[in-house]
């Protein structure tokens, strides 16, 4: 009886003193990994001047490799600022599951001509990473482009379908009116991306610049680069597109 007593004592004193909560610890923020698109790294041309082009930044993927997170710094040809886009991808269908858009001159941090992402990163990264990882963006970002042969007999290779306008039309020069990207894995084809202009301006040409493997290796994305004709006719505007590609 004595001993069970002494017991007793113990765990009543362990009960009225709980040891502190741990101070709890903020997330890391992710870290961006830029895509190298050679498609988009051109000389400049006679007149001194290159194409203005988007910079692709990897994220990261979900734990399924089935979702995969990226930010565009889009192509700043007049405006003066900086703009980026987030997004969240389903890599089974390319389409944008969730998204985020910055544009510096309708927020205050600073001067624009001061901003790039790494700047805007350093600044924001955090919350978007908090947004990030509370969709299942846990995994660290893949760099490595893998690059697809586009027609000829090679498997997997991709295939570009484009129907362009006729040089006369309203807007002065020609322009694709629609695209079709498939990817050929030597069974049916799978359509990577599409485009059609629906009685707008399309752009002058599309490229694949190449896939990225997710973790599993058994999913991918891949990156479309359209050139459009620059807003005065001279430097042309390069964007990038996300899309599925599973290898």
């Amino acid at each position: 009886m004595h001993r069970l007593c002494i017991l007793t004592s113990i765990a009543f004193t362990a009960c009225a003193h709980p040891s502190p909560a741990p101070t709890p610890v903020p997330p890391s923020p992710l870290v961006p990994v830029e895509i190298v698109i050679p498609d988009l790294v051109e000389p400049p041309d006679a007149s001194g001047m290159g194409p203005y082009v988007d910079e692709l930044y990897a994220l990261g993927w979900s734990a399924d490799s089935t979702r995969f997170a990226y930010a565009i710094e889009r192509a700043d040809e007049a405006c003066g600022c900086l703009t980026v886009d987030l997004a969240i991808v389903r890599v089974a269908s390319g389409q944008v599951w969730w998204s985020d858009h910055f544009q510096s001159d309708e927020r205050s941090l600073g001067a624009a001509e001061t901003l790039d992402f790494e700047a805007l990163w350093a600044l924001r990264g955090a919350a978007w990473s908090a947004d990030l990882k509370a969709r299942g963006i846990v995994l660290p970002p893949t760099a490595v482009l893998v690059s697809l042969p586009v027609g000829g007999d090679a498997f997997p290779r991709v295939e570009i379908r484009s129907t362009a306008a006729s040089a006369d039309s309203a807007f002065g020069f020609p322009y694709l009116t629609s695209y079709d990207v498939e990817l050929l894995r030597g069974g049916e084809p799978s359509t990577m991306a599409e485009f059609h202009a629906n009685g707008s301006i399309g752009p002058q040409a599309v490229d694949v610049a190449g896939y990225l493997a997710a973790p599993d290796e058994l999913h991918a994305i891949g990156i479309v680069v359209e050139t459009w004709r620059g807003w005065e006719g001279q430097q042309q505007v390069k964007t990038v597109r996300v899309v599925s590609a599973t290898i």
